[in-house]
């Protein structure tokens, strides 16, 4: 299944983003571990060569869960941070530019299929889901002005780590 506008459109987002740093996100320390980056952002390329997109999904369900354990094996946390999880697979499928991603989410939802039946499966799905559709806000093209954009930037991660931060409270209840 060849790539659709919107996957073309998505990826020239991600291109256009390809400048970005950890720090431009606010990524806390605990959360760059560089070399599981590597390991996570070469699945995440594979996936365009994954075949049917129940399998593309597949390397991005397991990336956010690579990212998610090493965040708490390295933090030391029991739980780690989801926001924060969530950020570093911002910053990851930036790197890894994938080209399918669209239509994978686009077939999955269309369909209905399962993501595996796992609630944790479908936990990370909608984390990835969360993650695209922060990057599809976003419209930054070649010509922009990188200051600008960094400046709009770093004010977008910070209003979505909020989001993300108060649907956790409010999905916890009271305690």
């Amino acid at each position: 299944m060849p790539p659709n506008a919107e996957d073309i459109q998505f990826h020239k987002i991600l291109e256009s983003l390809a400048w970005v740093r950890p720090e431009d996100l606010e990524i806390k320390p605990e959360y760059c571990h560089e070399q599981q980056w590597k390991l996570v952002t070469k699945s995440l390329k594979k996936a365009d060569k994954a075949g049917p997109p129940e399998k593309i999904i597949g390397y991005f369900i397991r990336a956010y869960d690579t990212i998610s354990t090493c965040s708490r094996l390295f933090s030391g946390q029991k739980h780690a941070e989801s926001p924060e999880v969530t950020i570093v697979l911002i910053y990851l499928l930036i790197k890894a530019c994938p080209q399918r991603v669209i239509t994978a989410i686009n077939y999955i939802d269309t369909f209905r299929l399962s993501i595996g039946g796992r609630s944790r499966s479908e936990f990370s799905y909608q984390v990835l889901k969360s993650a695209v559709r922060f990057l599809r806000s976003l419209k930054p093209n070649k010509d922009h002005d990188k200051g600008k954009l960094l400046i709009e930037l770093k004010a977008k991660v910070s209003q979505f780590r909020d989001e993300l931060s108060n649907k956790i409270l409010e999905q916890s209840g009271p305690i």
